[in-house]
């Protein structure tokens, strides 16, 4: 599953979806570290953005994080954002 970045329905963040190793994973970067780390702006459509630039980073991030919760939803940490920079 491979699903394009939207915006979070329930929290200021961006979600996308991802497949690893056959497994089915939502993926939530919160809009905080989207500003923190990679320069996006309070606007949601920025954080996008931010994502869509930022988005081989954040794909390393969500592996790892997977790597260690194996949750079918996960939340990427800002120490494994700041790692796969």
């Amino acid at each position: 599953m491979e699903a394009s970045p939207r915006l979070s329905a329930t929290v200021e963040a961006v979600e996308f979806g991802m497949s690893f190793h056959g497994s089915a994973i939502k993926v939530i970067v919160l809009a905080s570290d989207l500003q923190d780390l990679f320069g996006a702006g309070r606007e949601p459509a920025q954080w996008l953005a931010s994502y869509e630039v930022n988005k081989h980073a954040i794909r390393r991030a969500a592996r790892r994080r997977y790597q260690l919760s194996r949750t079918d939803t996960l939340v990427v940490q800002r120490a494994d954002l700041e790692a796969a920079q």
